[in-house]
């Protein structure tokens, strides 16, 4: 489902949040969390649950979401 969106604009009610990096999976291979990557070569780091992803729009290059979460402790590289 995420592959081909990476780079993907991530936006929230409040506006853009940021670009689409990669995702965590859970412990059955499905996408859990998406990373999303902030500011000057992505320096600040959030993470929005998949549950929260309210819409994908192909068209555009951008997801939707309620909220985005910043990581309190960045971990890198995010695998995708």
């Amino acid at each position: 489902m995420l592959d081909g969106m990476v780079h993907y604009l991530v936006d929230t009610p409040e506006g853009a949040v940021g670009i689409l990096d990669g995702w965590e999976r859970d412990e059955h291979g499905r996408p859990k969390t998406l990373l999303v990557a902030q500011g000057w070569f992505g320096r600040r780091r959030f993470e929005i649950p998949v549950e929260k992803l309210l819409k994908i729009d192909h068209e555009r290059r951008a997801l939707s979401s309620l909220l985005a979460q910043r990581r309190s402790s960045p971990r890198a590289p995010w695998s995708v």
